[in-house]
């Protein structure tokens, strides 16, 4: 079978206590080093345990899938860019971000959509980067990417351009970029399959002090690009985790929360190894959140699609004439399709996470039923 587990297991990666950094990010099973580690359970099992489920998933092992996002949601999109000391760094909106969004890897699965794979190192963000006159993409590294000490990223004989499918990019206007929430400007996915003509790969990491930085987004084209200056925040450590944007920006820095050690085997060893009366049940939210997004994904999808075709409508009034009505037209078709692809992709992984979720609800039912009857017993045989 392809999943070994089908069992939801509503857990999350865990604090560290102390020892080395891992050399490498934990990768796919063929990738793996197997790092001993010495770790306690803590801040991390609170930060996801509400908002996902544990899958055991070929070829990674262990992955995360988040609940409670919607059917549209890509990484890296509800939030902000920042300039830093180590590159455009991601503060996270969402509640677990603090985490998933630094360490490891996200990949797309056709069944479960957005899933990520704990990780050892920790980066200002682990994405790669496209840039082209008007526009700045990006987009989650692919789970073969992984760091190495001394070495740097390192790539499986293959290059991001032909690796990184078109739909897992993001592509804002570079005069909007680095000012503001970022989700609220993010094109339609349909429009990727021109942008990623008109823009280029810029990813470029590199090492100071044995961590990741990245070099490649320059923050003057930024500036050229949106008349304005680029602040530059130095990077600093927390020594607890920081949940609200606004209260790790200030005074020309930015507080993280990074811990020293790798969490990649305690996770995997914890969230196989626990027992399922253990497991907690999904949120009352995360479920009516599924049911509504079950419910209202036709209107929704309907929604993004018009959105695109306003954006035609407007390319067409506005059209250069180096440009023919046939041309725009051929464009503008290529965009819709690949937005239907998008919306086929979307429905299928909203369907099987309410599957899921509702076959682990039932689960958890009637583990309480049974324990409340055993526990009824046991008080019947104590009073004989």
């Amino acid at each position: 079978m392809r999943f070994r587990s089908l069992s939801l297991i509503l857990l999350a990666a865990v604090a560290v206590a102390g020892g080395g950094c891992a050399t490498t990010w934990d990768g796919p099973r063929s990738h793996r080093s197997h790092v001993q580690l010495s770790v306690s359970v803590g801040a991390y099992y609170d930060n996801l345990a509400p908002y996902g489920t544990w899958l055991d998933l070929d070829p990674y092992g262990w992955v995360w899938c988040p609940l409670d996002v919607a059917s549209s949601w890509r990484p890296y999109t509800i939030g902000m860019w920042i300039y830093t000391d180590d590159g455009w760094m991601w503060l996270s909106e969402d509640p677990w971000g603090d985490i998933p969004y630094h360490y490891g890897r996200w990949a797309f699965d056709r069944d479960y959509g957005w899933v990520w794979m704990p990780g050892d190192v920790w980066a200002p963000a682990w994405v790669a980067w496209r840039y082209g006159p008007g526009w700045v993409g990006w987009a989650p590294l692919p789970p073969d990417v992984y760091w190495r000490l001394q070495v740097g990223l390192v790539y499986s004989a293959f290059d991001l351009d032909r690796h990184i499918h078109r739909h897992h990019w993001c592509f804002s206007k570079a005069r909007d970029f680095g000012t503001t929430r970022v989700r609220v400007r993010v094109e339609p996915s349909g429009k990727n399959v021109t942008l990623l003509r008109v823009t280029k790969d810029v990813t470029k990491y590199g090492i100071v002090e044995s961590r990741p930085v990245e070099r490649g987004l320059r923050p003057e084209w930024i500036e050229k690009e949106s008349n304005r200056k680029v602040e530059r925040y130095r990077v600093t450590d927390s020594e607890k985790s920081l949940r609200e944007p606004g209260k790790a920006v200030r005074d020309g820095s930015v507080e993280v929360f990074r811990p020293k050690t790798g969490i990649t085997e305690v996770v995997r060893e914890r969230v196989k190894n626990v027992p399922p009366a253990e497991r907690p049940a999904p949120r009352p939210k995360s479920i009516e959140r599924l049911e509504r997004e079950r419910t209202q994904f036709d209107e929704q999808a309907r929604s993004r699609r018009e959105q695109l075709i306003k954006e035609h409508q407007r390319e067409a009034a506005e059209r250069h004439s180096d440009v023919t009505a046939q041309e725009l037209r051929k464009r503008q078709d290529a965009e819709l399709r690949a937005q239907r692809e998008v919306e086929a992709r979307e429905r299928r992984a909203v369907e099987e996470r309410e599957r899921r979720i509702t076959k682990e609800r039932d689960r958890r039912s009637k583990s309480e039923q049974s324990e409340k009857r055993e526990e009824s017993e046991g008080r019947g045989r104590r009073a004989k």
